[in-house]
């Protein structure tokens, strides 16, 4: 009886080790074989734009709230206006281009997680311990891209005038932050990565006025500018080293993007 009882204990031990194997093995494969049955976090499936010196032209005007940049060259006056999706009327053509960037951004904080992998050179898709259990996602490390990142297509408010006298735009609402990963860690856990909340809304206000060349028109729009987070996120195992799973982004509001085009 004790024989089949110790045999039968043998058994179940051996099945035991065989289904954390299996587990581990599910569990364990690279993230693009589908390492979850959650659908990928999103909000935003087009990639932003970064103001750059090669888009913005020479710096003409400083001060201590904000910068203004001339755009004088046909060619890259051409490029910008498609981008910005500018509506012209036939034999319309942009003479110049000035865009005003604040000074006073408020960017959010690339906070790190404190977790430190007991491997430090993890591969992605490495197969990890027997007996590691897949628990969860969560964010690994953070870098900050900086500021200046808008969406094209997501234009405020429009205002024109002339010919001649003047233009002007306020800006005063709230817009939501963005994010974006390719596999589906919760909100919550990229909210305490990147050191905040990319469910909610942020205020952001701000005015713009121009004085419109004799003879000419002008034109204004208005973007949210965005501050840039990119973070690599890991699976969480049982039994360490924890797992390259993916990379996500999250924009946080704060500024306004005023572009003003003479015609």
């Amino acid at each position: 009886m004790r024989k089949n009882f110790k045999k039968g204990l043998g058994v179940l031990v051996i099945l035991a080790l065989l289904m954390a194997f299996g587990i581990n093995q599910v569990f364990a494969q690279a993230p693009s074989e589908s390492i979850t049955n959650t659908a990928p976090l999103k909000n935003t499936s087009i990639e932003p734009m970064q103001d750059t010196p090669e888009s913005l032209g020479q710096l003409v005007n400083s001060t201590d709230i904000y910068d203004e940049y001339l755009l004088t060259d046909p060619a890259q006056i051409s490029k910008e206006v498609v981008k910005d999706k500018l509506d012209l009327q036939k034999g319309q053509t942009v003479k110049k281009i000035i865009t005003r960037v604040p000074k006073n951004l408020k960017a959010s904080p690339a906070a790190s997680t404190s977790f430190t992998p007991a491997i430090n050179n993890i591969e992605k898709g490495e197969v990890t311990p027997l007996g590691s259990i897949w628990l969860n996602y969560y964010v690994y490390s953070t870098t900050n891209r900086g500021d200046l990142w808008y969406w094209e297509s997501e234009v405020l408010h429009t205002n024109s005038g002339g010919p001649g006298g003047s233009v002007n735009m306020i800006v005063s609402q709230q817009v939501s932050a963005k994010y974006s990963c390719n596999v589906g860690i919760s909100v919550k856990d990229i909210t305490a990565g990147v050191g905040f909340d990319v469910t909610r809304t942020f205020g952001i206000s701000d005015e713009y006025s121009h004085i419109i060349s004799p003879g000419h028109y002008g034109y204004i729009k208005s973007w949210a500018y965005y501050h840039r987070t990119d973070f690599t996120v890991y699976n969480n195992y049982l039994i360490p080293p924890d797992t390259y799973a993916g990379t996500g982004s999250a924009y946080r509001p704060n500024g306004v993007r005023f572009r003003y085009y003479e015609i």
